[in-house]
């Protein structure tokens, strides 16, 4: 395993049971395809990483959150994401990750609900 990258997963998923499958499951296989360190960090435990972190990939899940709805962790993400881009790091996003990543480098109007 290429222990000098470090694939960095924002784990948005807010359902404990959903999370913890994620965590144990898909993470573990992600790292294994990419032969890659992986680190999680939960959603709410963002703004607890140092502003320099020590990752060279950043990963953010998709979860049962709205994108088009404000959320309190929503200026941390937003924030971590602009940061991560102006650093240069590759930066993927599934789902709600992405249209987060939208969000962050357009505006908040980059995202809204569908009339129907």
């Amino acid at each position: 395993m290429s222990e000098c990258f470090v694939i960095l997963v924002i784990n948005c998923i807010v359902d404990e049971r959903e999370r913890a499958g994620f965590d144990k499951h898909i993470v573990p296989r992600l790292a294994e395809l990419a032969d890659r360190r992986a680190e999680i960090v939960q959603l709410e435990r963002l703004q607890d990483l140092t502003p320099h972190v020590d990752c060279t990939h950043v990963l953010i899940s998709g979860s049962e959150l709205s994108a088009a709805r404000h959320h309190p962790t929503d200026d941390v993400l937003l924030g971590f994401i602009r940061r991560t881009v102006d650093g240069g790091l590759p930066l993927l996003g599934i789902c709600y990750g992405h249209q987060m990543i939208a969000r962050a480098l357009l505006d908040d109007g980059a995202c809204r609900r569908a009339a129907v």
